[in-house]
């Protein structure tokens, strides 16, 4: 059962994979690396990850939208494996090492750390 992350031993919370993405752009946030000012970040052809409404480049909605603050809007309809690429692109792409981003598993009285 994954119980959170960790980017570089700061631990966040999390309860659906969805959240591996949403913490990692808090992260992001939080250090100051990303801003409004970087929208709209795009995951591939039309598809926007963050942007400052809950629309794709096509018109579309976000099919699962969270927002992050009064301006930014979070798309986090991908698969668990997406989430884990996406969040480690924008560690990237903010010169941060995506292999700072460790998945907390906690399995029976013990906890482990893996790297997707």
């Amino acid at each position: 059962m994954v119980e959170g992350i960790m980017i570089y031993g700061e631990f966040r919370k999390i309860k659906y994979n969805r959240d591996i993405l949403r913490q990692t752009v808090g992260w992001l946030m939080d250090k100051g690396l990303l801003n409004q000012g970087d929208v709209p970040i795009i995951k591939k052809d039309t598809k926007y990850v963050i942007n400052n409404k809950p629309v794709h480049s096509n018109g579309t909605e976000f099919n699962t939208k969270q927002k992050l603050d009064q301006a930014l809007f979070l798309e986090v309809n991908w698969s668990p494996k997406e989430i884990v690429e996406i969040s480690r692109q924008l560690l990237e792409k903010y010169n941060v090492n995506k292999n700072a981003l460790k998945i907390v598993e906690v399995k029976e009285e013990t906890t482990s750390y893996m790297n997707l």
